[in-house]
């Protein structure tokens, strides 16, 4: 099982500011991954996703086994 596991995430913020566009990605324990890209590419909001701080507009995103839709945030702080 991936550490980290993206499934066709997507991020648009209103109105229509599309951040993230289907994005999948597995990254397994102890794996090295690179995030690079141009200005306004999505790197941070890629980050917020993964950290708790924003949700996913569609898709799923998995960190240490637990989809981030299903946990309280008021405990990821």
């Amino acid at each position: 099982m991936a550490f980290i596991s993206l499934h066709n995430v997507h991020k648009v913020y209103p109105p229509k500011q599309v951040a993230i566009r289907g994005i999948s990605v597995k990254i397994q324990p102890g794996e090295f991954v690179f995030i690079a890209g141009a200005s306004g590419a999505g790197k941070s909001t890629l980050f917020k996703l993964l950290f708790g701080a924003e949700t996913a507009s569609s898709g799923q995103v998995h960190v240490a086994g637990k989809n981030l839709k299903n946990i309280n945030r008021a405990i990821l702080y």
